[in-house]
């Protein structure tokens, strides 16, 4: 992206708040949709972006699994 692109996020905050909403019930996650339709951005920018502003002490981990079929 150059200088003179503008970015726009789309924050999702529906489908981000189901998936925080289910996050410790034991069970493991599996987002799926159609190619391009931001499963990936999910993952990796918003989902991230909580995991670090949830993680005060540094020890906890997480783990996020891809797999592309």
């Amino acid at each position: 992206m150059n200088q003179n692109e503008t970015r726009i996020e789309i924050r999702r905050n529906r489908y981000l708040n189901r998936l925080i909403d289910r996050m410790h019930n034991g069970l493991g996650k599996l987002v799926t949709g159609i190619r391009r339709c931001w499963k990936t951005y999910l993952l990796f920018n918003l989902f991230d972006d909580y995991l670090c502003s949830k993680i005060a002490n540094g020890r906890e981990q997480y783990y996020v699994f891809l797999d592309e079929v």
